[in-house]
């Protein structure tokens, strides 16, 4: 995976969960940091996707338990 890629699923996860924006934001900056410290790019990349994929599920999981 890429950066390109990861911005543009951290860009339509914003657009369906308005709500995770901040955060998302936040994850990707913190990629992008680590990255420029030296940090392996897929590795960080794959951990950022993977905290922004748990963000989904929770805010699923929200979503669907206010309508039960």
């Amino acid at each position: 995976k890429k950066m390109t890629n990861l911005i543009e699923y951290a860009n339509l996860v914003m657009t369906k969960y308005p709500r995770l924006k901040e955060e998302v934001k936040s994850l990707v900056q913190l990629c992008i940091d680590e990255i420029e410290e030296g940090s392996p790019e897929s590795h960080e990349i794959e951990l950022c996707w993977s905290d922004i994929n748990e963000l989904v599920k929770e805010e699923e999981i929200r979503i669907l338990s206010k309508h039960i």
